[in-house]
């Protein structure tokens, strides 16, 4: 039997994680995420963090010095990128993977990579920037065999 590889297929509001042995095993489905903020509308965040908080109010077109660097929108996604990678590093080093292969959305993808500890980033087999968050595990595996006969 070959190296347990795990299969995390994202995006910035759900993800599904998968394993399987070798790479012709269908990908066994092992549990799944959701990140509801990540769908919400910028300004419902915004809602939503300045619930109970005072407004500042500034001068006639003045601005804040210091503004966030980020979208609340933004930073939905990345918390819910470094939750997935905070597992991730985890259970690696608990064993329970050796061989890591990330399928998200192309921007959710970069945001993942970051969120992987060094040993994680290392243990990457494959890095597939397409959302198949939607599709079953007979086309996940399809789509998995395409991209590794094109790497």
């Amino acid at each position: 039997m070959g190296a347990k590889t795990w299969i995390l297929v994202a995006n910035a509001s759900s993800a599904k994680l998968y394993q399987r042995h070798t790479p012709l095993q269908m990908p066994e489905y092992l549990r799944a995420w959701s990140h509801e903020d990540s769908r919400k509308h910028a300004a419902d965040l915004i809602a939503d963090s300045a619930a109970g908080r005072s407004q500042q109010s500034f001068a006639h077109g003045a601005r804040p010095a210091i503004e966030p660097q980020n979208s609340p929108k933004e930073n939905e996604k990345q918390d819910f990128a470094a939750k997935l990678g905070s597992f991730l590093n985890e259970e690696r080093k608990q064993g329970a993977f050796e061989a890591l292969i990330l399928v998200a959305s192309p921007e959710f993808l970069g945001l993942l990579r970051e969120a992987l500890d060094g040993p994680s980033q290392a243990a990457i087999l494959l890095s597939v920037p397409k959302d198949y968050t939607h599709t079953s595990a007979e086309e996940l595996q399809r789509h998995l065999d395409e991209h590794q006969k094109k790497s």
